[in-house]
């Protein structure tokens, strides 16, 4: 486990003196000020299985922020600003099982938001949505087939 929270980042470090990026499990940025996830801040992180982001500033997420990264399997976002939920970003996740995104202002749920995140077993989500495609709103018809809760 990596602890960098609470330290006022701008962005997510380059360089960690004693640590080997691949041998990180657990990055806990929490409590910061980042307001953008670009595409060349987590690589190196081959390993990581747990990304922890909440409140931060976060408004943008890379469409490739999490290339390299596909065993992030529980990511927490919540308490950020982000308006929309990042699913270009999200696809390259295909081990997440746990996404929080609380306490976001998200306006819109896209069509494709999840779409190669088969594993996903818990979203956390507390918003005022003020449009939900048709294509989200069947994950909740589909979670409550299969006897899961999801609420939207």
């Amino acid at each position: 486990m990596l602890d960098l929270s609470d330290r006022a980042l701008t962005r997510v470090p380059q360089y960690f003196e004693g640590y080997i990026k691949s041998n990180i499990i657990y990055l806990n940025l929490r409590g910061n000020k980042i307001e953008k996830l670009f595409e060349d801040d987590l690589r190196g992180f081959n390993q990581l299985n747990r990304l922890d982001m909440k409140i931060n500033r976060l408004t943008f997420i890379e469409e490739k922020a999490f290339a390299g990264c596909s065993t992030i399997s529980s990511l927490a976002l919540d308490e950020n600003q982000l308006a929309d939920i990042p699913s270009g970003s999200l696809s390259l996740l295909g081990q997440l099982q746990d996404l929080y995104l609380s306490h976001n202002p998200i306006s819109r749920i896209r069509n494709d938001a999840f779409r190669n995140n088969s594993l996903l077993r818990s979203l956390y989500i507390y918003i005022l949505l003020q449009h939900l495609d048709n294509r989200a709103a069947s994950l909740q018809r589909t979670h409550e087939a299969a006897g899961t809760q999801t609420r939207i």
